[in-house]
């Protein structure tokens, strides 16, 4: 179930529970360390261990988000936040240049210069966008919210003929190599190992 309360009362629905989950929330808070304070002290007093994801806009998603809530979070805010909850942390750094300059694109620019949101005026080039970059970091999937993405999907990972060559190729030198005790093989001025061997199987399963 939902409830809605102020982030300053988050210690009343933490008893027994060990996941923590926030997105796009803390920088709308005004005293963020408080509610820091809080999962801490819940931490300390659980007898489970817990795990606090915060998904924070940072320093490099200042051109992105502008004015979008009350602070974004550099790495001397991302410390004091460590400072306050005393427990074993973590930073990961999610998207990159080529996202955030999609997100500029599509949603920042139009929205201030021409008060409009071009992922509702243009929402096929907007989501081609964003898959092309998924599959150009390495993904080999998306998740889509409708179906009027999956054909854009199919078409942009379904592999060309020379990458479907390319990974035909890269299979039988690998394999070679293996029947000759190799755990590394050169294939076109490049060293593959197994890892790159399993991704060209994977890739080429996904065609069928």
């Amino acid at each position: 179930s939902f409830v809605q309360d102020t982030y300053l009362n988050t210690e009343n629905y933490l008893h027994k529970k060990n996941f923590i989950f926030t997105q796009s929330a803390v920088e709308h808070f005004d005293f963020d360390l408080s509610f820091f304070e809080i999962i801490s002290r819940n931490s300390r007093n659980s007898n489970l261990p817990v795990v606090a994801i915060h998904l924070l806009p940072g320093s490099k998603a200042l051109r992105n988000y502008l004015w979008h809530g009350i602070r974004q979070y550099p790495l001397r805010s991302i410390n004091q936040i460590f400072r306050v909850t005393k427990c074993k942390s973590y930073i990961l750094v999610l998207g990159g240049l080529k996202t955030n300059k999609i997100h500029r694109k599509y949603i920042t620019y139009p929205s201030l210069f021409k008060k409009l949101d071009l992922r509702t005026v243009e929402p096929g080039q907007y989501i081609e966008e964003l898959i092309k970059r998924a599959k150009s970091i390495g993904f080999t999937g998306v998740a889509l919210i409708h179906p009027k993405h999956v054909a854009i999907a199919n078409r942009i990972f379904r592999l060309t003929v020379e990458e479907v060559t390319y990974h035909r190729a890269l299979i039988e030198s690998y394999e070679e190599g293996i029947k000759k005790g190799l755990g590394a093989v050169r294939f076109r001025d490049a060293m593959i190992d197994q890892a790159m061997y399993e991704r060209s199987m994977e890739l080429l399963s996904n065609q069928t």
